[in-house]
């Protein structure tokens, strides 16, 4: 989600190392304009272990059964 009221975001670094065609590496200026990006992220339960638990008591029971 990108918020629309917010403004934008610049980034200026004056010594970027870039690198040109033929191998030649200069510093030049770089100036950058970002938005402010964020994600509505909720916390979830962890069911994995759950499962397990609901897979390991099934095997006993079968085994129980199946070798008493």
């Amino acid at each position: 989600m990108i918020l629309e009221d917010a403004p934008p975001v610049h980034v200026h670094n004056a010594k970027k190392i870039k690198r040109k065609h033929g191998g030649i590496v200069v510093s030049e200026l770089e100036t950058k304009e970002c938005k402010v990006v964020f994600k509505k992220r909720r916390l979830m339960d962890n069911f994995d272990s759950t499962i397990w638990i609901l897979v390991i008591f099934y095997l006993l029971i079968v085994y129980l059964f199946l070798y008493k």
